[in-house]
């Protein structure tokens, strides 16, 4: 099936930072994939310091394969947010096995690889230029 959307958010302080975003997604048997483009004037991404302003024009392409009891998936995004804040790329590897109808292992890989060295980086974990790697894994259990 296809899934389309659309949101809007604007600051009711002065309408001036908004947020657009669009996507989709179209599922076919055990294939899916999705996208999603987004405009932030500042509502979101505005970090900086009291009377500096930057947007930040985004997207982000995926999809997921269903093989028997387990899912794989994949992202690629790319930010392009200014001089000041700096842009960034990520990108993820997820998998999920599921055990039985409330028990589920997963296991992840993401990274993000930003492009600014000052403080205002798109990373909380390392402050400064370059990738930020993380690896995840467990078992989730619905009670």
């Amino acid at each position: 099936g296809l899934l389309v959307f659309a949101d809007y958010i604007a600051s009711t302080a002065d309408y001036e930072d908004k947020t657009y975003t669009f996507g989709g997604r179209y599922t076919l048997n055990n294939l899916a994939v999705m996208g999603e483009y987004e405009v932030d004037t500042g509502l979101v991404s505005d970090e900086l310091p009291a009377g500096t302003h930057e947007s930040t024009v985004s997207w982000m392409l995926g999809g997921s394969l269903k093989l028997g009891s387990s899912t794989l998936s994949a992202s690629y995004g790319r930010a392009r947010r200014g001089e000041l804040l700096g842009d960034y790329s990520t990108f993820s590897l997820t998998g999920t096995h599921a055990l039985g109808k409330r028990t589920r292992l997963f296991a992840g890989y993401s990274t993000i690889d930003c492009d600014n060295r000052d403080a205002y980086s798109c990373s909380d974990v390392a402050r400064e230029a370059g990738d930020d790697e993380r690896v995840s894994f467990g078992m989730q259990h619905n009670f």
